[in-house]
């Protein structure tokens, strides 16, 4: 199989950005611990291998299993590879220390949480707003009104549970073509929306009791 690389912007220069994903202040998680965390997912290094957490590592891979076999031009690898390119920038989004993770496994993370936010993007948007049936596709067949995808929603919204936007952005880049997502209107048969219409169109969904 012939081998792809993906442009990643390997010269983009790494700003010294100030760190914007922060823990929230004890005093506040002793008032309503639930309020800050995640019940069902954990999006990021801060709450990533709490036992109760772990079920849904196995729907990450299954999402990027799913989408590896859309996109038979790209592997495992050259994902990976993407993602090492934007580690160091990465890192410095986090206030608190994320040493925990190494290299590999931040990187990791990294690729099975972006691939997770987006393919469950992609299928709320498409259970939620497009309406006719038989333009969804397998990803917003998967997507229902439950309470587990409630919840998810609820905890994708956390302060702690977050990766960079930037990382989510490439990830989407580097997985669909950009002419499609450039041109949303177009008729074509697999075609996305662009990443700041999914994230607009994100439902906000009141806190489960």
């Amino acid at each position: 199989m012939e081998q792809h690389t993906i442009d990643i912007e390997e010269t983009e220069a790494l700003a010294d950005e100030a760190a914007c994903i922060f823990r929230v202040h004890e005093g506040l998680r002793n008032a309503n611990e639930k309020a800050y965390t995640p019940i069902l997912i954990s999006i990021g290094p801060y709450h990533r291998g709490q036992p109760k957490l772990l079920a849904m590592e196995k729907r990450k891979e299954h999402y990027l299993e799913l989408l590896l076999q859309r996109n038979s031009n790209l592997r495992k690898e050259n994902y990976l590879d993407s993602m090492k390119k934007l580690e160091e920038r990465a890192r410095k989004y986090y206030a608190d220390p994320v040493d925990h993770l190494d290299n590999d496994e931040f990187v990791k993370m990294m690729l099975y949480d972006a691939c997770f936010v987006i393919e469950f993007l992609l299928g709320m948007f498409e259970f939620h707003v497009v309406k006719d049936e038989h333009q969804q596709s397998h990803v917003g067949d998967e997507v229902k009104v439950s309470w587990k995808n409630i919840q998810i929603c609820n905890d994708l919204m956390l302060l702690e549970n977050q990766l960079p936007f930037f990382v989510t952005s490439k990830f989407y880049d580097i997985s669909y073509d950009v002419d499609m997502i450039q041109n949303p209107n177009q008729n074509h048969p697999h075609s996305h929306p662009p990443l700041t219409m999914l994230v607009a169109r994100f439902p906000i969904i009141q806190q489960l009791p």
